[in-house]
């Protein structure tokens, strides 16, 4: 995912509810490092309060309508999503599944995004979706991560500065940072099938096993 104008799309949940989020990649991917494995998740990330968490839990279903400014394409998928961690007193769904195609070290990466999940999913055979989560935290830049932080003022900043000896990011402002956290989740997007269409004239349909 390059390019500030490839990250948006439109997603609508149940009923008449659509809303911009971005685009953060597909699960246990990154576009400038190889971390070892390949998915056809997307990521979203929101907040645990949020009203499309909610929303999520009603009906699990999705539709997205993805254009690329750049290349003049538009793709509309339809699919499933789930939220993780599960909200508190649900059921939480099977999770997607990752591929591993090769091991990376952590010292193989150079961001610490990257290096904390290589770290937690070294002890794992299975994909680690805290892993995953916490990767996507760490790839905010420091006033979105700021901002999952109730007790901070409007336009803080929250940098992270380091990992620790568990592998737990560091902060100058640790409590914060922690609250941020436990305030953060992500979405996975499952896809069932895609309608892709561009302005020079071609115009498939996909089904998932495709």
């Amino acid at each position: 995912m390059r390019g500030l104008e490839s990250c948006y799309m439109s997603l609508a949940l149940a009923g008449p509810s659509v809303r911009t989020v971005v685009c953060r990649g597909f699960a246990g991917q990154h576009h400038r490092e190889d971390l070892g494995w390949m998915s056809n998740v997307l990521l979203v990330t929101t907040a645990k309060n949020s009203l499309k968490v909610s929303r999520i839990q009603e009906w699990n279903k999705y539709e997205i309508c993805w254009y690329m400014f750049g290349t003049q394409e538009q793709f509309r998928l339809t699919g499933h999503v789930h939220v993780f961690p599960p909200p508190a007193h649900t059921t939480p769904h099977d999770l997607p599944e990752v591929t591993r195609v090769r091991t990376v070290a952590p010292d193989q990466v150079d961001l610490v995004a990257n290096k904390s999940f290589l770290l937690r999913q070294s002890s794992q055979p299975a994909f680690d979706w805290e892993a995953e989560r916490r990767r996507q935290f760490a790839l905010l830049d420091d006033v979105l991560r700021a901002s999952f932080c109730d007790s901070l003022p409007a336009s803080s900043r929250l940098a992270i500065t380091g990992l620790d000896s568990h592998g737990w990011f560091t902060s100058d402002n640790q409590a914060a940072l922690d609250a941020a956290y436990a305030n953060f989740c992500i979405l996975l997007l499952t896809v069932d099938h895609m309608d892709y269409l561009s302005l020079a004239g071609d115009h498939r349909q996909y089904p998932a096993s495709l």
